[in-house]
């Protein structure tokens, strides 16, 4: 783990607090800082290259600072720490460290390597720190600020740190410190009613982002990327206990993420750093964030920081146990707590990167981990022939059919199909599409099958075959027009019979309107299949036509409430019309006096068809007043 290039060769010498906080992130300094304060660090101790204590927290964990060939390494046995990430119990060590200083090692300096030891002799300072202030104390402020430019110019985090206090400083507030204070104001009090959070809470946070946003700049990058990542943690945690229903924060997370990544391609941090944090932070966030960062951050990143990225995760994956075809062990770690990385965090990521540098065996080796549904053998498939690799694309997919027992589904089916196509196999095309029908009939696998049998001129042989094989599924027996009111034992729109439903959608398929509607009659239909042949004969045969929609009209009465007494009158006025031109003038008002009265004790039902009616009330009431007398 590169830290830093050059320096003397101790920890003592390369370590300093803005190092420390730069490479932990704001949520792991903090909280390392608030460890060293409690006293959680146990003894500091010289070990080998480098120093080391253990940390008291939830647990206790062994933490190290030491020294390497191109800088410094940290470790911790820490669940973070294994991940890679510079973690609150280093920080912790760190400035514990800094504070007080290591214990004296107990060992003889023979024992300690030679690098570590010519570093020693070579550090030892003249003057104290105290010495060396009394002496910048005695400068006036042209010549510290003549030091500080210099040695800016030949140091970017120097003069980046500069700017940054520069622009909090001369913006009146509004800078890094001030938006971060504005930020904390306004999430102290984001629950509201039931975990909502409140308005307050939404209008103030939505405030200070676009405060942020206002606030990126090529001078003031680094220091957003720092308030940005604040700000994520906050949020992450109040979502623990927000009901965001509405999305109102999920959007204002959606900015945050939009603009760190904009921040970070004016910074450009180091990669390597950046993919450490990132990778730590999607692993262990239960809110997914930064889950997608490999695609998003491939330019920022770079080849080195996808490389360190797939470095932490690539040993997890690897632990995952394999899912073969029907295994649906749960995705979750077992343990089910907080910070736990389950098998979908760690595929995402994996995936991702190596859809960003892999090779296609690499790509095909992560999803071949997971075979649990027929879904996963098409992606590899597809996989296979977007990289030009029909052979292999067709193997997968052939390998899903046999390994569902010739149930993968139709989308697999599908694509095997257009493969087979392409390679001039069309029996073997017709065979698939002739499985997926009969798995799933319906209109639209019908059409496929038709279609798919007109590229060799088979069409009418097989829709003889898928007609005959759903007239053999009718099961009813019941036929005719529905007449009946539904059975108050049911649902209010339960209506109609299976019957010849699919035979019925099939012939609709086809075109065949007047086939579909004998299918019907001869042995029932369900509701949607009566509903649709109607309104299809409504210039044909208007009085069949409103037969159905009486059905229905007794159905939409059941409902029982103002919406479906509204939808139910509409139709009365439809079947009026159907009635009157069939060629009886009468029946339709005859049937609306006979709907009125049957129905006289629903007020609210009479007001809808009264609505409904319109001008031609008066001649519907005249007949109604006809009828009475």
């Amino acid at each position: 783990m590169v830290m830093q290039e050059d320096g003397a060769r101790t920890v003592e010498a390369l370590l300093d607090r803005a190092w420390l906080r730069r490479t932990a992130g704001w949520r792991s300094w903090e909280r390392g800082v608030a460890y060293a304060a409690e006293g959680r660090v146990g003894p500091i101790q010289q070990i080998p290259g480098g120093i080391a204590a253990a940390v008291e927290g939830s647990s206790t964990h062994a933490a190290r600072l030491l020294v390497v060939e191109q800088g410094l390494s940290w470790d911790c046995d820490c669940p973070i720490g294994e991940a890679g990430e510079l973690c609150k119990h280093v920080v912790a060590l760190g400035v514990t460290s800094l504070r007080d200083g290591p214990a004296p090692d107990p060992r003889s300096a023979d024992d300690l390597p030679e690098s570590v030891r010519a570093a020693a002799v070579r550090v030892q300072p003249d003057l104290t720190s105290e010495d060396v202030a009394v002496w910048l104390r005695g400068l006036d402020a042209a010549q510290l600020s003549s030091m500080l430019l210099d040695a800016a110019a030949a140091d970017p985090d120097l003069q980046a740190h500069l700017t940054e206090r520069a622009v909090a400083a001369l913006s009146g507030g509004h800078g890094a410190d001030g938006l971060r204070l504005a930020f904390d104001r306004a999430t102290r009090f984001a629950v509201g009613d039931r975990g909502r959070p409140t308005w307050a809470f939404v209008e103030g946070l939505a405030d200070v982002v676009g405060r942020m946003e206002g606030f990126l700049a090529p001078g003031t990058a680094h220091a957003l990327i720092d308030l940005i990542e604040h700000a994520l943690a906050v949020v992450e945690e109040l979502l623990d206990e927000l009901d965001d229903s509405d999305g109102d924060v999920g959007v204002l997370v959606g900015r945050l993420f939009d603009l760190h990544l904009a921040a970070c391609r004016l910074a450009r941090p180091e990669p390597v750093m950046l993919a450490r944090r990132l990778t730590g932070w999607a692993l262990r966030s239960p809110w997914e964030i930064f889950l997608g960062f490999p695609s998003r951050y491939a330019e920022v990143l770079g080849p080195l920081g996808l490389a360190e990225a797939r470095r932490v995760i690539e040993p997890l994956w690897s632990q995952l146990h394999v899912l073969v075809a029907g295994d649906h062990r749960s995705v979750l770690a077992p343990s089910g707590r907080r910070g736990d990385t389950s098998r979908f965090v760690i595929t995402t990521l994996l995936l991702d990167l190596v859809d960003q540098t892999g090779t296609l065996d690499e790509r095909i080796a992560v999803r071949a981990r997971d075979l649990h549904a027929p879904g996963r053998y098409l992606e590899i498939a597809q996989l296979c022939l977007d990289a030009g690799d029909e052979a292999g694309a067709i193997a997968w997919a052939e390998r899903a059919v046999r390994d569902f027992a010739g149930r993968p589904g139709s989308d697999v089916r599908r694509f095997l199909v257009g493969r087979y196509q392409a390679a001039g196999r069309e029996a073997d095309a017709l065979a698939l599409a002739w499985d997926d029908f009969v798995e799933r009939p319906d209109a639209e696998t019908y059409r496929r099958l038709v279609t798919d049998a007109s590229r060799s001129g088979a069409e009418d042989a097989w829709r003889a075959k898928a007609l005959d094989h759903a007239r053999a599924r009718i099961r009813s027996g019941a036929g005719g027009l529905p007449t009946m009111s539904p059975d108050r034992r049911r649902p209010w729109g339960d209506w109609g019979y299976v019957g010849a439903s699919l035979v019925v959608d099939l012939l609709l398929a086809d075109g065949d309107v007047d086939g579909a509607w004998s299918a019907a009659m001869a042995h029932g239909c369900g509701r949607q299949q009566w509903l649709r042949l109607a309104a299809l004969r409504e210039a044909t045969d208007p009085a069949g036509s409103a037969a159905v929609y009486r059905c229905e009209v007794d159905a939409l009465i059941e409902g029982k409430d103002r919406a479906h007494y509204a939808e139910a009158a509409k139709l009365v006025v439809t079947v009026r019309r159907l009635l009157r031109s069939s060629g009886d003038v009468t029946a339709g008002d005859a049937y609306v006096a006979a709907l009125r009265l049957e129905h006289k004790r629903r007020p609210s039902f009479q007001d809808e068809l009264t609505r409904a009616l319109g001008r031609e009330w008066p001649v519907v009431a005249q007949v109604l007043q006809s009828s009475h007398d």
